[in-house]
C-alpha cells in the first residue's frame, strides 16, 4: 500500500454526472493510506462532496495549478507550451497518482474517437484553452502526467466512461508507457484496459437491511438517454417485454425529441428495489455494455437481461459467467428469474479485483 497519493476527476465533481461517479473513488483507500484531492477550485465543496458521496476520508483538496492557468497558461498559444511550463514539482512529495474519471468533452472532440486522440497536447494548438471550464481540466491532467513523467510516479487511470479520452491515447510523444495502468469495470483487452471492481468494493462496505425489503411491485423496469438518435431502437425490444407483464415503466430521455422523463439515479435506484427485471443497453461506446447498471439491479434483486445488441464477450470472459441466456425478450418464469440472480449475484457483485 502507498503511503501518499493524489487524484483527479476529470470532471465538475458537484454536477449531476460526476455525483453518480463519486462512489468509484472508495476503493482508493485500498491502495493509499492518505489520499489528497486535486481540485479546481478554491473552497471545500468538492471534497465535502466526495466524502458524501463515497465515504472515502481525503486528507486535503489542493488547487495547485487554477492560479497559474488564470494569470498565464489562458494567454498561451499551445498546449505544447503550457505543458512545459507547468511547474509540477508540489507533486513530487506523492507515491503515486490517480485519474479516476477523465474528462469527456464530446463537443470540442475531446474524447476516444474525437479531434483530440492522438493529438493532445502537442499537436492541439491552442484549441480550447481559452473556454475555462473544459480548459482547467486540461491542465490538471497534463500536470499529473507531467509528474508521472518526470519522477516516474506510478500513474493509475480509471475510465468511467470509455468514450473518455484516456492518457494512452495523448499523443504518442508524451502518452505514458512505463508505469501506467487503465482500468473499467470489466476488462477491455483492445483498449489495453484491466478490470478494476469500485462499484463493487463501494457496495461490500454499505449496510443492507434484511428486515425491510420491499415487494417485487414492478414487473419491469428501463431507461436510456438518446443524444445523437443511436438508441430509439432499444424501446422496440422493451416494447416486446412490458407486453408480457403487468406493471412496467420506462423512463426516456431523448434530446432529438425532446422527451424528458428520466430520474435521479438515487430515485431511480430506489425503485429498483421493488423491480423484477430491467434491461442493459450498450453503452455509447457500442464496445462494452453499462457494467455499473448491471451492477446495480444485481445488488438491488433486480435481474438484468440484455439488449440484442450487447457485446457479452468480453464481459463473460471477465468475469467467467455465462450471460447468453439472458440475452432476450422472453420473461423467464419467477424460480428462473432466481436462480440467474443468485448465480450472477455471486459471478460479478462480489469484491474481486483491486488495483494493480
Amino acid at each position: 500500500m502507498y503511503n501518499r497519493g493524489i487524484f483527479y476527476c476529470g470532471r465538475p465533481i458537484t454536477g449531476f454526472d460526476c455525483i453518480r461517479m463519486l462512489d468509484h473513488l472508495t476503493i482508493l483507500e485500498t491502495h493509499c493510506k492518505e489520499i489528497n484531492h486535486l481540485s479546481n477550485t478554491k473552497t471545500d465543496s468538492a471534497k465535502q462532496a466526495i466524502q458524501q458521496y463515497s465515504g472515502l476520508t481525503i486528507n486535503k483538496s489542493i488547487n495547485y495549478f487554477g492560479d497559474e492557468y488564470d494569470i498565464k497558461f489562458n494567454k498561451m498559444d499551445s498546449w505544447s507550451d503550457i505543458y512545459n511550463a507547468l511547474d509540477v514539482s508540489c507533486l513530487k512529495q506523492y507515491d503515486v497518482l490517480y485519474v479516476m474519471g477523465s474528462s469527456c468533452f464530446r463537443s470540442s472532440g475531446f474524447h476516444r474517437n474525437g479531434y483530440a486522440k492522438d493529438k493532445f497536447p502537442s499537436a492541439m494548438g491552442k484549441r480550447d484553452i481559452s473556454f475555462i471550464s473544459h480548459a482547467v481540466h486540461y491542465v490538471n491532467l497534463l500536470a499529473l502526467l507531467k509528474a508521472h513523467h518526470l519522477y516516474d510516479i506510478p500513474l493509475h487511470e480509471y475510465s468511467y466512461d470509455t468514450d473518455e479520452l484516456p492518457m494512452n491515447l495523448y499523443h504518442e510523444s508524451l502518452r505514458p508507457t512505463k508505469n501506467y495502468h487503465l482500468y473499467y469495470g470489466h476488462s477491455i483487452p483492445q483498449y489495453g484496459a484491466q478490470r478494476l471492481d469500485c462499484t463493487q468494493y463501494y457496495l461490500s462496505k454499505q449496510t443492507k437491511s434484511f428486515f425491510d425489503v420491499p415487494d417485487k411491485t414492478i414487473d419491469f423496469m428501463g431507461g436510456y438517454t438518446n443524444y445523437n438518435d443511436t438508441r430509439n431502437l432499444y424501446a422496440e425490444e422493451m416494447e416486446q417485454i412490458t407486453k408480457q407483464v403487468t406493471n412496467s415503466k420506462i423512463f426516456v430521455k431523448d434530446k432529438k425529441l425532446g422527451i424528458d422523463t428520466f430520474l435521479a439515479p438515487d430515485t431511480y435506484n430506489n425503485m429498483l428495489e421493488s423491480t423484477r427485471f430491467t434491461m442493459v443497453f450498450p453503452a455509447y461506446d457500442r464496445n462494452v455494455i453499462s457494467i455499473d447498471r448491471t451492477i446495480g439491479a444485481l445488488y438491488r434483486d433486480c435481474l438484468p437481461l440484455f439488449h440484442s445488441s450487447c457485446n457479452l464477450d468480453i464481459v463473460e470472459e471477465t468475469f467467467g459467467v455465462d450471460l447468453k441466456h439472458l440475452q432476450t425478450t422472453l420473461v423467464p418464469s419467477e424460480s428462473s428469474r432466481l436462480e440467474s440472480l443468485g448465480y450472477l449475484q455471486d459471478k460479478i457483485l462480489k469484491y474481486r479485483v483491486g488495483f494493480s
